[in-house]
């Protein structure tokens, strides 16, 4: 359960591409151990806040913690290896490497090696990377070319490797797009017991039920402003916030 500290905080973050205010003086803290659930419309700046905790995107006004320090303005690696991991919306890999290779990719890069020991991959990198694969499904697998990866297996490659090196805080943007019924249930069934574990989760998903199943505060963002923050039943049995910026077949 989450003990009510602020593990992330975004403070009054702006993000602007061009004349398109994408995040709108943004205020928002994600509590260590708790599964936060982030939806909203298209256009909303759901990723974009995603891109900027990650460090992908750079805010023009505003400032990001992680664990008391400002991470806002450092590479996408740096807050990588501070302990903040993703996955995207596009379950790319490395199509001609093996699955195995593309989660090794995440255990190693886990860790300032500098230049030298960048292409060196220890002893840990393999052990977790073993670990990594094990856990999600992949153990059979490992050989397997990237590029004749099933969508699921994809996402569970993305999953391990973001996983490898055992982060506090692991961001999912529509982890499970695109899925069967049968194979979103096995990857949401990964992410609960990833939560139990004691990593802090956010997720980001257009489907309702998918987050008012997991999460436990939802996050509901509107053109770039935060429209409802709130325990994720609340949210559900709102009848006035579904039809309003999820219509009225909105699924609950």
């Amino acid at each position: 359960m989450p003990n009510g500290d602020a593990l992330i905080d975004c403070r009054g973050v702006t993000v602007r591409f061009g004349g398109v205010t994408a995040i709108s003086n943004l205020s928002l803290s994600i509590r260590e151990g708790e599964i936060l659930g982030i939806a909203g419309p298209n256009g909303a700046g759901k990723t974009t806040l995603f891109n900027v905790i990650s460090g992908h995107v750079k805010p023009v006004a505003g400032e990001v913690l992680f664990a008391g320090e400002r991470i806002s303005g450092l590479p996408p690696h740096k807050i990588f290896q501070r302990g903040v991991a993703r996955t995207f919306q596009l379950a790319d890999v490395i199509t001609e490497q093996s699955f195995y290779a593309n989660v090794l990719v995440g255990a190693h890069f886990a860790k300032d090696r500098g230049l030298r020991g960048m292409f060196r991959f220890g002893a840990g990198s393999y052990v977790a990377a073993d670990t990594a694969a094990e856990r999600y499904g992949l153990g059979n697998r490992l050989g397997i070319r990237g590029g004749t990866a099933s969508l699921f297996e994809r996402k569970m490659i993305m999953l391990a490797s973001a996983m490898a090196h055992k982060p506090s805080v692991l961001l999912l943007d529509e982890p499970v797009g695109g899925l069967s019924e049968e194979e979103s249930d096995t990857l949401l069934e990964h992410v609960q017991r990833i939560a139990a574990e004691g990593t802090t989760v956010v997720v980001i998903e257009h489907v309702m039920r998918v987050l008012t199943s997991v999460a436990q505060r939802l996050v509901i963002l509107n053109r770039g402003e935060l429209l409802f923050d709130g325990a994720a039943d609340d949210a559900r049995e709102d009848k006035k916030l579904q039809e309003l910026y999820f219509g009225s077949t909105a699924e609950v």
